[in-house]
C-alpha cells in the first residue's frame, strides 16, 4: 500500500498514512499484540492495554463506541453499500493470506 501511495506523492519523514479498518480484521482486546514492520528499518511491537475510561465521557461528551451484530457488519466492510466487486476483492485477498 505504501509502495502504491508513493507512486503519487512524495512521502516524508513523519508522514502519517491513515488506512482505515482493513476487510476482515477484528477487534482489539487487552493483552493483544499490534506489530508494524518496515523492511530494512525494523518493527514496532506494542501490546493492548486497558486505560482509564475517557474524562470526556463521565462528562457527557461525544458517543462511546459500541459493539453489536450490525456494527461489526458494517466496518468488517460486508454492508449492502459495498459495491459487490469489492466484497469479493476483500474475500480473494483473505484466502491469498491464509
Amino acid at each position: 500500500m505504501v509502495a502504491d501511495i508513493a507512486r503519487h506523492i512524495t512521502l516524508l519523514p513523519g508522514d502519517v498514512i491513515l488506512t482505515g479498518t482493513p476487510c476482515h480484521s477484528r477487534s482489539l482486546e487487552v493483552g493483544d499484540t499490534v506489530e508494524v514492520e518496515i523492511s530494512g528499518i525494523g518493527r514496532l511491537s506494542s501490546r493492548v492495554a486497558a486505560g482509564p475510561v475517557p474524562r470526556a465521557s463521565a462528562l457527557g461528551v461525544g458517543h462511546a463506541p459500541t459493539d453489536s451484530a450490525e456494527v461489526r457488519r458494517v466496518a468488517l466492510g460486508f454492508d449492502e453499500r459495498v459495491p459487490e466487486r469489492f466484497k469479493e476483492g476483500c474475500r480473494k485477498a483473505s484466502e491469498r493470506q491464509r
